[in-house]
């Protein structure tokens, strides 16, 4: 397999370029979520109606089969600009992977390839990260992987100042909530750090025995007890990653 990395990837592309690039990430998406192509939200890095906007603020990384050079997965982070931080907060985004390569560990590489690729940059820095979800083994992986993650049961105690500004920032800014596929009506539960019915009617749902599970049964049971599935609820998940986080998922992660 070949492992690509792009950081802001249309400040190196031409806009045809860019436009080649979304639509072999689009054919992997249809892929991954099992839909027509058709069907799949206009956002992120998926978008076509700007190609050049649509991967200005992206950190991706991208798998190809050694072969072909076919696309078989990839994911996108968006760096979200948050008033009075040195850094973007990287939002994690959208990971997709084709049916037929989903045993192949990719999970794994892709969300730490992100993280390794963002941290070169920045090699002394906390980068602080946001997780929008309903999917409960994600919620899981990102409470055990991060650190100070909030909401989860080893954070029980309120959120810190900063984790309160990273989610009022993205509840208040239209721009913010857009590249996360949050429609403007879509309300914030502060108790529960929530998103109440934000997936619903979207290739994103999860409806109630399609939501996985995570073999942490504490974890299981704390974030069921957030969403109501059936409602198309998604949890917002704000935490903190270091190199020494990061070589901690590396070597224990098990996706």
């Amino acid at each position: 397999m070949i492992v690509s990395y792009h950081h802001r990837p249309s400040t190196n592309l031409s806009v045809d370029n860019c436009r080649r690039f979304i639509r072999e990430l689009r054919q992997v998406a249809a892929s991954s979520f099992q839909i027509d192509e058709g069907r799949l939200p206009n956002y992120q890095c998926l978008s076509l109606d700007d190609p050049v906007r649509s991967l200005a603020d992206k950190v991706m990384v991208c798998v190809r089969l050694k072969d072909t050079g076919e696309m078989i997965g990839f994911s996108s982070a968006v760096l979200l600009p948050i008033p009075s931080l040195p850094d973007p907060v990287l939002h994690l985004g959208l990971t997709c992977i084709i049916p037929s390569a989903l045993s192949h560990g990719l999970t794994k590489m892709l969300v730490g390839g992100i993280a390794r690729h963002y941290l070169r940059r920045r090699p002394d820095r906390t980068v602080w990260v946001s997780n929008l979800a309903a999917v409960v083994s994600s919620l899981g992986n990102i409470a055990i992987f991060m650190d100070e993650v909030y909401p989860s049961p080893r954070h029980r105690v309120a959120p810190t100042p900063t984790h309160t500004l990273i989610a009022k920032t993205i509840v208040e800014t239209p721009a913010l909530r857009e590249s996360m596929y949050l429609r403007p009506d879509v309300l914030f539960d502060w108790d529960a750090f929530c998103f109440r019915g934000s997936a619903k009617g979207t290739v994103f749902e999860k409806g109630t025995g399609s939501e996985g599970t995570h073999r942490n049964e504490a974890l299981d049971s704390f974030y069921r007890g957030l969403i109501d599935f059936e409602r198309g609820d998604e949890v917002l998940q704000v935490a903190h990653f270091s190199a020494e986080t990061l070589d901690r998922f590396l070597s224990k992660a098990k996706l």
